[in-house]
């Protein structure tokens, strides 16, 4: 696996890059082994605005943008979006989302 700090930080601006309407708050990381025993990163994003101002369309297209950027930097795991508004947080950290 690559260096985390480095994936994060190629994945958080290409976030801001596309999804221009919401600030990203914060990108968390957590890879895994999905159920076929395959590596997986699981990418929550913590961002500040209302759900209504992500676009669907750019949100289902991430993959497609990120896995070119992580293969190059030597990121093989497959990553999976789930999004997160900082609002639905209550009172926990958003880098503990």
């Amino acid at each position: 696996m690559a260096d985390q700090t480095e994936v994060r930080n190629i994945i958080k601006a290409e976030l801001s890059r596309r999804l221009d309407t919401v600030k990203i708050v914060a990108v968390n990381l957590t890879p895994q082994i999905d159920h076929d025993g395959s590596r997986a990163l699981f990418i929550n994003v913590v961002y500040d605005g209302k759900q209504e101002q992500l676009d669907v369309g750019q949100t289902t297209s991430m993959v497609r943008h990120i896995r070119p950027l992580l293969e190059e930097a030597g990121e093989t795991a497959f990553p999976v979006f789930t999004y997160i508004a900082k609002s639905d947080l209550g009172n926990r950290s958003p880098e503990a989302a």
